[in-house]
């Protein structure tokens, strides 16, 4: 939502999977179609009208929000609650639909019990991530002969839980040789928290090979990724337009991965809060600071602003910051955010090139009141993450939410967009899935 509306979640009120932006709200596709862009998607765009609105009736919402030519699948169902998308009707006429769905709510039920990763029973080529790249590819050849520019959006959801690399993805990596992370308990009380709730003693008293065997999984749908954008790189070099695209790579999480003993995102440790993104812009850009990697801290936010940028146009209200100075050359690429900010629920987190603190609101969006300060760590020292220098350093602490957060609230708090779209969850009321349910009786 922060991605598409240019807002912070303080702003647009979402802070979970059950809530959505109304089509009509202001967003970066539809500002980039208004530019002369056909606006392509395919794969997931985590949108969630689930039980209002089933995927492969979603058209007219996506041109509403903005798409000309959209494709919209749901992510890796971790839940087990799989919903009809173009992705299932595949598995449907490969009769794959049924095996795979009992396989998934096999694996998200055994959640609690041993973690969710193993090698998939699809093809690689019947993968999710894979099928989506794929269309991907498709695309590319569709729209060879457009005389439009083209936004081309490709949503695979790995490398989400479960970790479930097809064929030889599954095997590329030999656990033996990886590194098993950072095993030991959090300094920081919010992940605590959620350690105790989602995890218990589940990954603190697994064997080190077991994490090492999730880790395995996890890089093998990476690599599944990656071989599909490298097959669009290579449509795009075939039709000698390669130079002309522009490409952006990034995630919208990260994944902790056995760190801290818990596996998942929405904490404030790098592994989870700390994501790829990978800017390639045309050759044209004659000044653009190629093959540089760059700590410049950048906003998920400033993805869109960015987009807009280079089609031209301006998002209204947009609270991002156009990375196009820094590709062009008229910027210092290593320098562009002093601070930037991340939030789920009432916990929230600012960073600094050097200092990361963590604090936690009485109510949800309660910004205007002083919050809780939970968590101080001195990166330039521990990069890691390992100690909380809060007890030793709230004076520090505090002149640090002063200089930061206290004005980026006062700036940011007066925009906020409609009451969003409340999806009913029908089965968190009932207290089951009858779909999932039903997989398991006699």
């Amino acid at each position: 939502m922060s991605l598409f509306s240019g807002r912070y979640v303080h702003q647009h009120g979402g802070y979970n999977n059950s809530q959505g932006l109304w089509p009509d709200s202001p967003n970066m596709v539809r500002c980039i179609r208004d530019q002369g862009y056909d606006t392509v998607q395919r794969g997931k765009l985590h949108l969630f009208w689930r039980h209002d609105n089933e995927l492969t009736m979603s058209d007219p919402l996506l041109d509403a929000f903005g798409f000309t030519d959209a494709v919209e699948t749901t992510g890796k169902c971790s839940a087990g609650r799989l919903r009809g998308s173009a992705y299932t009707e595949f598995l449907r006429s490969r009769g794959k639909l049924m095996p795979f769905w009992k396989d998934l709510a096999d694996r998200s039920w055994n959640r609690k019990g041993t973690p969710a990763w193993g090698k998939s029973i699809l093809n690689e080529d019947e993968h999710i991530d894979t099928w989506i790249m794929n269309r991907g590819v498709d695309c590319l050849k569709a729209y060879q002969a457009s005389k439009k520019p083209y936004l081309l959006w490709v949503g695979p959801p790995g490398p989400h839980d479960p970790f479930d690399p097809a064929g030889r993805w599954a095997t590329m990596y030999n656990p033996d040789t990886l590194d098993v992370g950072l095993r030991r308990d959090s300094q920081d009380p919010c992940t605590l928290e959620f350690v105790h709730k989602e995890h218990g003693d589940r990954y603190r008293q697994a064997p080190d090979h077991v994490i090492r065997q999730m880790r395995s999984q996890y890089y093998g749908n990476i690599s599944a990724i990656d071989d599909g954008i490298g097959k669009m790189v290579s449509e795009l070099k075939s039709q000698n337009r390669y130079d002309q695209t522009w490409f952006v790579f990034a995630a919208d999480h990260g994944e902790m991965l056995g760190d801290f003993h818990c596996t998942g995102k929405t904490i404030f440790h790098r592994a989870s809060d700390q994501i790829p993104l990978i800017i390639k812009p045309p050759a044209h850009y004659t000044q653009c600071p190629r093959g540089t990697l760059s700590h410049a801290l950048v906003e998920l936010i400033d993805i869109g602003s960015t987009l807009n940028d280079i089609a031209g146009g301006q998002l209204q209200d947009d609270m991002g910051r156009s990375l196009l100075p820094l590709l062009t050359g008229r910027k210092n690429v290593h320098h562009f955010r002093e601070v930037c900010f991340s939030q789920f629920k009432a916990n929230a987190m600012f960073r600094t090139p050097t200092r990361k603190l963590i604090y936690t609101f009485d109510q949800m969006f309660a910004v205007d009141q002083k919050p809780t300060l939970n968590t101080l760590y001195h990166l330039d020292i521990d990069p890691d993450e390992t100690t909380n220098q809060l007890q030793d350093h709230m004076d520090e602490a505090m002149a640090l939410y002063e200089k930061y957060a206290q004005p980026f609230y006062m700036k940011t708090s007066p925009e906020k967009l409609p009451d969003l779209w409340e999806d009913q969850e029908p089965w968190s009321k009932w207290g089951c899935y009858p779909h999932v349910d039903s997989m398991y009786k006699d």
